[in-house]
């Protein structure tokens, strides 16, 4: 017999692809009770399990040691064989694998173990399929929304998973990549407010200098024309999708100045703000009251 492993993560596994709707085909909590691997499993489907035992799975050729809160893939078409010292539960969920390989390039897929140890992630994961489970029960009794909600939710967690079997390829980030992370929030949530640099370094907490040249050596701009950037494409937005006024558009992107908001929109686009409108326009204009 072939001794088990206990490593963190297998480095065998099935690539998914990362934009891809699973069709469920079973989810929930399941009792198992199999020694001496004398009962064989071969679906056609795959099979994500956690584990709530202690005991032996054999997937294929491999071996692998389980703990409670283990998580393993049982791929279709291949053979799988449990020895458990006593009976246990299981969550799982069975799910189609994808009708061909995608046609896209690597790294538009990821990877699931066939064995992973999820550690202090057991219970956000167990967590998780809980929720699958409970729209997946919906969606059998005819709830189309519960259902969809079941199928995202599921895919959600499969990268979550793939994201916890990889933690060496994600380098621990820097003081200056959690600033960068915040001012990007800020800057995508509050662009319409009259920001300026020195403000948005005291709140993310590094000197104006340092964050300006860390922030053009990442997006090869300065803040200011990132700022203006996003204030110009939502204003493209609001121009094409609305009937609003474009000195209220000018408004509504922080750029209350109408003679400035004109010079800066042609600037980026090459248009006029009432050229861009009637070239792009998907609504006819009329007044708003």
């Amino acid at each position: 017999m072939m001794k088990p492993t206990s490593s963190t993560a297998a480095s065998e596994g099935r690539p998914l692809p990362r934009h891809w709707t699973p069709t469920l085909h079973n989810a929930g909590q399941f009792p198992l009770d199999e020694r001496g691997y004398q009962t064989k499993y071969m679906a056609r489907t795959h099979a994500l399990h956690i584990h709530l035992y202690t005991g032996v799975v054999q997937i294929g050729a491999q071996s692998y040691a389980l703990q409670p809160g283990d998580c393993t893939l049982s791929p279709a078409g291949i053979v799988s064989a449990y020895d458990l010292p006593q009976a246990g539960y299981h969550w799982c969920v069975h799910f189609a694998p994808p009708t061909a390989t995608p046609r896209r390039a690597a790294d538009d897929t990821f990877r699931i173990p066939l064995h992973l140890r999820l550690g202090p992630r057991r219970e956000f994961i167990i967590d998780r399929l809980k929720q699958v489970t409970g729209f997946y029960a919906r969606g059998k009794f005819g709830d189309r929304n519960a259902a969809a909600v079941a199928a995202a939710g599921f895919q959600e967690t499969l990268l979550q998973i793939a994201m916890l079997a990889e933690p060496q390829r994600a380098p621990q980030p820097t003081a200056a990549d959690t600033a960068l992370e915040k001012l990007l929030t800020i800057l995508h949530a509050r662009f319409n407010e009259p920001l300026r640099v020195e403000q948005l370094a005291d709140e993310v907490e590094l000197t104006q200098n340092y964050l300006a040249r860390c922030f053009r050596s990442r997006f090869g701009m300065t803040i200011p024309r990132y700022l203006l950037t996003r204030r110009i494409d939502h204003s493209c937005y609001l121009l094409t999708a609305t009937n609003m006024p474009v000195h209220r558009v000018a408004q509504r992107v922080g750029l209350p100045d109408a003679q400035y908001f004109n010079k800066q929109f042609r600037r980026i686009t090459g248009q006029s703000p009432s050229v861009y409108r009637s070239i792009h326009a998907n609504m006819p204009p009329r007044n708003i009251q």
